[in-house]
């Protein structure tokens, strides 16, 4: 009987072992596809800052050049 009850408790005990291997490779997965989502978010929050400041700098460059045609006008 506690042979049985031994093996069964095995039994169940490689179950879960497999179950939470199963579950800490999905979470490996997860953690990789959340930081290459991180990494392309970075990369375009980046991009978006160059961006607003290539924008800022044309606009200002484009007010001085209005001032100094309507002065030169």
């Amino acid at each position: 009987m506690s042979v049985c009850v031994g093996n069964l408790s095995i039994e169940v005990g490689t179950m879960s072992a497999r179950f939470g291997n199963v579950s800490l490779l999905i979470g490996n997965v997860s953690l990789l596809v959340g930081n290459v989502s991180l990494l392309v978010g970075s990369v375009s929050f980046c991009f978006g800052s160059v961006s607003l400041l290539v924008g800022s700098v044309m606009v200002c460059f484009g007010s001085v050049l209005t001032l100094v045609g309507m002065r030169t006008a």
